[in-house]
């Protein structure tokens, strides 16, 4: 599907995903077999890499439309690429069905973040109110992370989580007025949470499975 065409179908679908993650919250069955056991520091850098491209691929879409530069598109590609990378890297972990709808909010989250750069050159009401839909999508992608976790505690990663969607929202508010240091200040923000995201992402992670993991116990690496 052509990538613009395929992040704003979600748009018809988060309308829809409003209710508990699959299986009542628990882990749907692993497909084919058991995970292959890994070096917790190998999860905690893939993990590392793939929120922080999203981080920087997002900026990239941001300053495409605000700046009115070419390359939109492909932007937007590599943005799309990303996060479905980050869905096939729950999957081990989460199940098909529930790494699914993660990808999917995720997919809306970028499609609200994108409704909100659009509207901020055109109306600061229309703005606002695509703020509203982004920041509701962001609280429910982490509700449903939530409980895919269960007893494990998690307001931590929501937490991070808005504050990035706060962060970005920040530069978007400092590009267009001009202030550039502030902008790219918030940016530097947004790629060092997205470091302390991915950190305690894998924490998780490896808490609920630590039989996969080599060297659990290992100290993980620090910013």
């Amino acid at each position: 599907m052509f990538p613009s065409l395929k992040i704003f179908s979600f748009l018809f679908i988060i309308a829809m995903l409003n209710g508990p993650i699959r299986s009542n919250g628990q882990l749907a069955p692993i497909q084919n077999g058991a995970v292959d056991q890994i070096m917790a520091i190998e999860l905690q850098i893939k993990m590392r890499s793939l929120w922080s491209e999203q981080v920087v691929n997002l900026r990239k879409v941001m300053l495409c439309i605000i700046d009115t530069l070419p390359g939109e598109t492909q932007a937007t590609t590599v943005l799309i690429q990303n996060l479905d990378q980050i869905g096939e890297a729950l999957l081990p972990y989460f199940g098909e069905e529930n790494s699914e709808l993660l990808t999917e909010l995720l997919y809306a989250n970028s499609n609200f973040s994108i409704e909100v750069f659009r509207a901020a050159r055109i109306d600061s009401v229309i703005e606002k109110a695509a703020l509203v839909r982004w920041t509701e999508n962001a609280n429910r992608f982490s509700l449903n992370l939530k409980k895919v976790f269960v007893k494990y505690a998690s307001n931590d990663l929501q937490s991070i989580f808005t504050d990035n969607l706060n962060l970005t929202f920040e530069q978007l508010q400092k590009h267009v007025i001009g202030d550039f240091d502030g902008d790219q200040l918030a940016y530097q923000l947004a790629k060092s949470n997205s470091f302390r995201y991915a950190d305690l992402l894998s924490k998780r992670i490896i808490e609920k499975f630590p039989e996969r993991f080599y060297e659990a116990k290992n100290k993980m690496v620090s910013n």
